[in-house]
Parts: structure tokens; sequence; C-alpha cells
């Protein structure tokens, strides 16, 4: 029998994470190739993309004109759109269905999309990335999803798609509106960034990773001996670009009082002033590994201009919720990022200082213009402006520049003391220039916990002054077999602090599966036990009303754990199908299939054979051929094998669409009755059991399908006549479209099927 069938997928804490994808990462491929790795179902189909036009041209004066008014490096406009799920193209994958959809102008030389509403169906995926630049922010699920919201990263390329895969039960769980594109500035032959804010500052700055360095330019900062030179080079780690709308400016991950990894930012509040916080994006590690250029002589021609860092470098978070705002001179807003941190990403929690004292030195890390970090060094004593409310303070090796707005201050113990608000236009080595910071002394107090620091920073007993704090790490091993004791601990643990931990689920284990103190050890049940396992190590403050904060490590046990192997409904003879499997724990995989009879000596495929075009790869695309039986799976690693078999069903039905190849579906039918009496005279019996006669008021030429109320096409006809007969035995029961196409029009009537 003949069905919509659908195949399921199998499988007050402060979270901090290992080999779990909190964040959403970006990826550059140099090929399609590459790129199928990560996208399984991508190919060839490419929606007929949605031009989304600004009021007038996008340029470099007019993003310039916005910075100055808004006092934000600007990098594109906000275009309001209207476009949902209605508006892309779904395809046939079998028992899924794959949606895509392009949006945005070819022209422009970066792109933002933001969802308004944003629901993925479980077990689902999307990946959204830049056509014609192997540009890729994914895997994107649910768990990515808050409050309903969701926004990219900054894309390289002037055209998005949003490409996603779903189980196609779960097709009226899928919705979405997006409600502002943003377009960067158009498209000129030197543009070759990732970021279309990259090189964009001044050059008074220089890259954060020629600090320290042997320059002699930089003596000035480096001889300084106020300064741990080790300790502040540390603190940068913890600053980011804050993404907002079409603008952007710098922020900072800062410690708390119960030392629990909580991921509070702060920023300057005129750049988030009236911005949805679920649509901020986060973006760490975007620096230069080199401190500034080389000519082809060897000779340092600049500080501020090192190459820019591979996407697959930035640490990117997506929304947020606004903790507490403080306007006006302070000019300080906090947040606290929706996903938990992640144990690799190597980032840093700033200190702070709350007294009323002045600074004697200062550095800032920021991202100017939006661009790449850099650093700005003030020598002498910044200055209490009257109302007590912000510090003045003159920058040597730095400039003030749009996009510093929410950079950190740090005093010469290398703790937060303020936070960039505004500056002046661009001027190198000016040294009566000065710029304004708010001051955590003034921000930390008054109102209510909306419009102060203190109830997030320090709420019990106050501290004056807080130390920076560094992510911990956990070691072992990632995989583990039965028959060997294996050793988790818990690495740069904070002093003062008491260290629990248990590992889940418990009966894979024999032995003890919790404890005290920083090192784990485990033992796996038997040999039969595999699947996935979590340690996770408590770390308690000991000052009372502190949530502990859960630091997790995922880890694949016994043999690998084939998911499921998503395969068409039926496959067709001589045709190309997509294979893709879900599998954890794995080092290497082999595909198998009927053999052909005769030897081919050719590394062409032979037509009368199935071949596997791409390896053993979790996606593969393979050429049908005659032969029945099964496709097998092999996955391995060092604890053993595991496989699975896969019955070959070819179709039956031919002519007709080919399952699993790509076929276009409708999601929403809409019947047009009016024009269907004009076309079709009859449509009967309804309900049918077996047979479904249709009568046409004239001789019809054209396509008959008969589609699914889940959009999927089930039969196909061409006809040339004015009265046909369909066969609906195979289908089950339910509600069905006809649907009639011909050059002129196209028609959609319902009936039902009934057993």
């Amino acid at each position: 029998m003949k069905k919509c069938l659908f195949l399921l997928f199998l499988g007050g804490l402060l979270l901090v994470t290992k080999n779990i994808n909190a964040q959403v990462k970006s990826s550059i491929f140099t090929d399609s190739t590459e790129l199928v790795r990560s996208v399984p179902w991508y190919g060839s189909h490419k929606p007929t993309p949605i031009i989304v036009e600004a009021s007038s041209p996008i340029t470099k004066k007019i993003l310039d004109s916005l910075s100055l008014e808004e006092n934000v490096s600007r990098f594109g406009v906000d275009v309001p759109v209207n476009i949902t799920e209605e508006d892309g193209q779904f395809y046939d994958y079998g028992d899924h269905l794959n949606f895509k959809l392009t949006v945005g102008k070819g022209s422009s030389k970066s792109i933002r999309v933001i969802w308004e509403s944003l629901s993925l169906p479980d077990s689902s995926v999307m990946f959204v990335y830049g056509e014609n630049s192997n540009f890729l922010i994914g895997p994107i699920t649910q768990k990515n999803i808050h409050n309903g919201k969701y926004s990219t990263d900054l894309i390289p390329a002037g055209l998005a798609t949003i490409d996603v895969l779903m189980p196609e039960h779960s097709l009226n769980d899928f919705h979405f509106t997006i409600s502002t594109i943003i377009r960067g500035e158009e498209y000129d032959e030197s543009y070759l960034s990732f970021d279309s804010e990259f090189g964009s500052s001044s050059g008074c700055s220089p890259d954060v990773v020629c600090l320290g360095s042997n320059i002699p330019s930089l003596s000035s900062f480096n001889d300084a001996g106020l300064f741990d030179l080790e300790l502040i080079k540390k603190q940068e780690t913890a600053v980011c670009k804050v993404i907002v709308q079409g603008g952007s400016g710098s922020g900072f991950l800062v410690n708390n009082e119960c030392e629990n990894y909580r991921p509070l930012i702060l920023t300057a509040d005129h750049v988030t002033t009236g911005v949805d916080p679920a649509s901020i994006v986060f973006r760490f590690n975007y620096k230069s590994a080199e401190c500034g250029r080389l000519d082809e002589n060897g000779r340092r021609i600049s500080l501020s201009k090192g190459p820019e860092p591979l996407p697959s470098t930035w640490v990117t978070y997506t929304g947020a919720s606004l903790l507490s705002s403080i306007g006006g001179e302070i000019d300080i807003a906090l947040f606290e990022l929706l996903d938990p941190l992640e144990l690799t990403d190597l980032i840093r929690f700033t200190g702070w200082d709350r007294s009323n004292t002045i600074p004697m030195e200062s550095v800032i890390f920021s991202h100017p213009a939006g661009d790449t970090k850099k650093y700005s060094y003030g020598p002498e004593p910044s200055i209490i402006d009257d109302n007590g409310d912000t510090y003045l303070l003159r920058l040597r090796n730095g400039a003030w520049e749009g996009g510093m707005s929410g950079a950190p201050q740090f005093n010469e113990s290398s703790r937060v003391v303020g936070l960039v608000s505004r500056g002046r236009p661009v001027v190198c080595n000016q040294t009566n220039l000065t710029g304004h910071t708010g001051r955590i002394f003034a921000a930390w107090d008054g109102g209510s916990q909306s419009t102060r620091l203190k109830d997030w920073l320090g709420s019990v007993n106050e501290p004056m002054v807080l130390d920076d704090l560094e992510l911990p790490s956990i070691t072992g091993e990632q995989e583990i077999c039965h028959g060997d004791i294996h050793t988790y601990e818990l690495l740069n643990p904070i002093p003062g602090h008491i260290v629990t931990w248990t590992v889940s689920p418990p009966e894979m284990f024999s032995g003890d599966v919790s404890g005290n103190g920083t090192l784990a050890n485990l033992s796996i049940r038997n040999t039969y036990v595999k699947g996935e396992a979590t340690v996770t190590f408590f770390s308690q403050s000991p000052i009372i009303g502190c949530s502990p904060a859960a630091l997790r490590f995922n880890i694949d046990v016994g043999k690998p754990v084939i998911e499921n192997v998503l395969t068409p409904d039926c496959f067709n003879e001589s045709l190309n199908s997509t294979i893709f499997a879900t599998v954890s724990g794995e080092n290497s995989l082999t595909w198998r299939f009927p053999k052909c009879p005769l030897p081919n000596d050719s590394p062409d495929p032979d037509p009368d054979c199935w071949f596997n075009y791409t390896g053993n790869l979790p996606t593969i695309r393979v050429h049908v051929g005659p032969q029945s039986g099964e496709i097998s799976l092999f996955a391995s690693n060092d604890c053993g094998t595991s496989s699975i078999n896969i019955p070959i069903e070819f179709c039956e039905d031919k002519p007709g669409p080919s399952p699993g190849g790509g076929l276009v579906i409708i999601k929403n039918l809409r019947e047009n009755n009016e024009e269907a009496e004009k076309i079709i005279k009859s449509v009967f019996p309804n309900p049918a059991n077996k047979d479904l006669n249709v009568n046409f008021s004239n001789k019809a030429e054209g396509n008959l399908q008969i589609i699914c109320s889940l959009g999927k096409v089930r039969l196909y006809k061409s006809i040339s006549s004015k009265n046909t007969r369909l066969d609906v035995s195979e289908l089950e029961t339910g509600k069905y479209y006809l649907k009639f196409s011909s050059k002129e029009e196209t028609i959609v009537k319902s009936f039902v099927v009934q057993r």
C-alpha cells in the first residue's frame, strides 16, 4: 500500500559544555564536495531567489553617515520584509523533506537574516550558506532557537540560502517569518573578505596580537612598568564583536561573585537600544593571527592590517536576554547569553574594579569600525568628569572610532573599570584627543536590578574588586571501550570551590558513577554497551545563595551507534539517489551494494550496476542498478564494528516521479473550485475506493497528479483525452488532492479515499 510515510530519527544549573554544540559554527569550504560532508542533502536544486531591494543604493558614504548618526559601526542597512516558509520550495527526499529558500541581492557584499519567528520540527536541522561563497552557518536545531527567534552572523555574500531537512510527518510543525534582511554595501572588485567590515578601521590601533611584541614603535606600551604584560594579554579573549541589526559595537564576558561561569556580557547601552536581544550576535576570537602586514621584502608596513581570520576560528553565540540597562552618560548594558559556553572556546571572564579610584594607565581591547580585534593604550591617568559618571581618557597607540562602543577599559591591575561610551572623529596620534568611558563605579548601585550591576555581579557580599576567571578544561578519552579504567579530570578548578561529579546514564558503567573531587574513574559494564554518555563536574562556590556550575564532557561508549540510514521510499533503476546515515562514535565507514555480475575495469560507472560516486562518507550519491538485495553499512572504531542492512525496494510505477530524487512538492494546496468546475466536469466516486474517474468538459492535454495531504506526489499520469480513470486502490484512507496542469492553467480539486 502506498502511504505518506515518515522515518523518525532516534536519538537551575549553569551549564558549560564540551563536545555539545551550544554555539552555531561558521565554516568555509573550498568546494561543494567538502560542503556535502556537513550538509548531507546538499545538491543542485536552487530555487529562484527572492530579491530584497533597499530604498536606495547602499554606498559607503551612506553607511558612514549612519555610523556617525548612531555612534555605531554600520556595515549594512535594515530592509523590512515579510518572508515565510510559503515563499520557499520543498523537495522530496524519501521519508524526509528538504526546504530551500534563497534571499538577498547578488550585488551586496554581505547579508544577515533575522527571523521574527522560527520553529524547527523535532529531528530537523537547518543550515544557512552564502551562494557562491562557500560560507556555511550550522547546523542549527530547535535548541538554538530561543523565544522563537533567530539571527545569522554576517554572511559574505549577496544571496543567502536557507536549507532545512525535516521528517515528512513534521511538515506542519515547520514555520517561520523573516522580518528583516540586513543588506551590506554594494559589491566592488576589491571585496575579498569574509566580514565586510574587515580592514575598515583607520589603522590607528594595532592588531591585538601585537601586544607585547618587540616592535620599536610599540615600546611606549611595552616599557610601561604598571601593567603585568602576560596578565593583560590574557584579557583580550573575553572581548567580542557585538553585531546588532546592520551595525556593530564591542563587548566582553564579565565575571560574577559566584564565579560560576555565568555567560554575562557587558556592552554599551546605546549600541543595543531598540534591538531585540534575541537577534544580537556575539562573535569572539575575531582577530588576526599576525601583527600587522609586511611588504614583499619583509618590512612591516602596518601594525593594524593583519590577515583576516578564517570563519572556522570564530566563536559565535546568537541571542541574549537583557538584565540591566543604564543609559545616559554611563551608557552600560548587561546581557546574558541564551546558550551555555563551550569549554573548548578558550575564552575568559574579565575581572572588575568598582572602587572610586583613578586608573593610572589604561588598555582598551575593541573592534574599531567592526574590524578585527585591536588594542589601544592610555599612558596617562584618567580624569573623572564632574558628575562622576565617566572617565576622560587620552589614548596612544590607538584612537577613538565607531565600533569601539562597549569595549572594556582595563586599569593597571588588568581589571575593568569602565566601558567606552562615546568618542570623537578619528585622528591618529593626536595626544589631546579624549574619549569617554562609563564607570563601573557609577553603574553599580541605584534604582532597581534592571538599572544597576550589583544584583548580577556581586549581590551577596558586594566585593569591591573581583579577579578574572578562566574557563576550565576536562581531560579524558572521547571514545572508550570495555576492559579499561578511563580517567577524566577537571583542570584549573576554582580555588575554594567544592567539586563533585556524576556520569549518565549510570547503567552503562560498573563501579562508581558519582563522587567528590576533580577525578572521575569510569569502567564500562560489558562489551555490549554502546552509545553516548556524559561526565558532569559540578563546581559549587562556598558563598551561600550561589548556583553551581555544571561542566559537561560527552563520551562515545563502545562500538559505533548507527542511529538511522535515510533512503528513498523506493529506488528507480538507472537513476541516481542520495543516501545518508546518522552515525556516532565511528572512525571509519564502509558501504556495500549488490555486486555487479560482470567485472568492470573502467573507472566510469557501469550503467547496469550499482555505483557509489562519493565513497565511504555518511552521505553518498549512488547510481541505482537493477540488482536487488541489500545495502549494507559498516561503522567501525577501536571497540569494534556495528552494521545495518537495508532491503532494496524498487519503484513499481513507471513512468512517474523519482522518490528521493529531489522531486518538488507542494506544502499548501489551495482548491480553485470555480475554475475547476469549468474544466473538470466530474470526479467520482468520492469517497473513492478502487478507481477514481475524472471527466473533463473538453479534451484535456496535460498532467494529472494525486498529492497526499503532506504535499507529496503519489500518482502521476500524462493525459490527452476527455475522460480518464486513475487506480487509487493502493492509497491509504485520507484526504488527497487531484492536480491537473496544462500549458494554460493549473486546477486543484480534493477527494477522499475510504477503505
